[in-house]
């Protein structure tokens, strides 16, 4: 885990608050040698050649290495990617439990909570919906880097101390062979140190990442500082 990197980073070519020269400048300030910009697409998004263009004429300066990618959801429980069909000069796909995909329903956090509330959820199901579906992913797509992972059930109120450790293993093995990373996310403060753990043991790559919408977020650490000297 190397703080001088952000492999998660967003701007305003999607819900960013800021231009991509003002995060690139931001990371600058703050010493960082690596960002990876991961502004979110779906399937319909229209504006990637744009936004290649965009990012490779940063690069000429040669000041600070750039990482080209977009960030995704997962849309069902084989692991589909909400994504367009040319992605020529996307560099590394981020994925996101930004929803559960259960049978053919997309569920929010507030909705998985009020069915665990009123009983017509189950904690073991939902765990088992998401995983279901990181494991489908991981199937289908090689190299992606899983985003803020497991951050939809905290939204969720359900503990990553709730998931089965050794289903865990088994993802995290999972994720190795299909040559993916998972990112230590400061915004989503995610996940939990013995998820870290179990995905290291495993040989999957950890990056840091901010999830920045803002240029001042950019590479401001202090979970992912915090887990960064808890593994050396």
């Amino acid at each position: 885990m190397r703080l001088d990197e952000d492999h998660h980073v967003h701007s305003t070519f999607s819900d960013g608050r800021h231009s991509p020269q003002e995060v690139v400048r931001s990371a600058r300030s703050v010493g960082l040698r690596c960002i990876g910009f991961a502004d979110h697409v779906r399937a319909d998004t229209a504006w990637l050649p744009a936004y290649v263009r965009h990012l490779q004429w940063l690069r000429f300066d040669g000041t600070i290495e750039l990482v080209i990618g977009v960030e995704t959801k997962l849309l069902d429980p084989q692991g589909t990617l909400d994504l367009p069909e040319d992605l020529s000069g996307i560099e590394r796909i981020l994925v996101a439990d930004h929803r559960l995909p259960l049978g053919d329903e997309l569920l929010g956090p507030r909705q998985v909570r009020d069915g665990i509330r009123d009983g017509t959820l189950e904690r073991s199901e939902v765990i088992d919906a998401m995983l279901t579906a990181y494991e489908g992913c991981l199937q289908r797509y090689r190299g992606v880097q899983l985003a803020h992972p497991l951050s939809f059930l905290g939204r969720a109120d359900i503990p990553e101390s709730a998931i089965d450790r050794d289903r865990l293993r088994a993802l995290a093995r999972l994720a190795a062979t299909a040559d993916a990373c998972i990112e230590v996310s400061e915004r989503w403060r995610c996940p939990a140190v013995e998820t870290v753990e179990i995905f290291r043991d495993a040989g999957v790559r950890v990056r840091c990442s901010s999830d920045a919408h803002s240029a001042e977020a950019v590479g401001r650490y202090d979970y992912v500082q915090w887990m960064s000297a808890y593994f050396h």
